[in-house]
């Protein structure tokens, strides 16, 4: 198992853990930095937004159904921090992307 401990990195990352209003119910938390895994890049978040959607998903009024436990993720912008084979980022590439779960945490 990847811990803080063994990879001597961590990030912060929103999370929702109970159904409810964002503003109530989501908490920032201290994880375990993820790696990219071939053809992905890790990205150095600079801004995040929470989307429209994000709020539904977190009222659990979204049409899927809203995970145990998750992570927002519908706009971010930032520059590529890490890259693996198969990706064609750079360290300078930088830009915004959307997403439907799991880009709102930082590195």
């Amino acid at each position: 198992m990847t811990t803080p401990e063994t990879t001597g990195t961590t990030t912060r990352v929103w999370r929702l853990r109970e159904i409810g209003e964002p503003i109530d119910r989501l908490r920032l938390e201290e994880d375990v930095a993820p790696q990219p895994g071939p053809g992905e890049v890790a990205v150095d978040v600079d801004a995040v937004g929470l989307s429209f959607p994000d709020v539904l998903m977190c009222r659990g009024e979204y049409q899927m159904p809203t995970p145990d436990v998750y992570t927002p993720g519908g706009e971010t912008a930032g520059g590529s921090l890490r890259s693996e084979k198969g990706s064609t980022a750079s360290r300078s590439d930088s830009g915004s992307s959307s997403s439907v779960v799991g880009s709102r945490s930082e590195s």
